[in-house]
């Protein structure tokens, strides 16, 4: 299992808050697992000095009509 590290950010890209340590068994299950947990939060995950990747807040959609 390899270990990540989760960061909250701000609009402007900023660190905001602790990071989130934890491990998985992928990048992409990394991933959908913070996008699951911190649900409303932009978030940068991290794997050592490599950045895995960037989740952003599911967007809630309403049709109109």
């Amino acid at each position: 299992m390899q270990q990540y590290r989760a960061y909250q950010v701000d609009q402007a890209g900023n660190i905001i808050g602790p990071a989130l340590c934890f491990e998985c068994t992928a990048d992409d299950v990394a991933i959908e697992k913070v996008r699951n947990e911190l649900e409303g939060y932009a978030v940068e995950v991290w794997a050592g000095d490599r950045r895995v990747g960037f989740a952003v807040p599911h967007l809630a959609v309403s049709k109109a009509g």
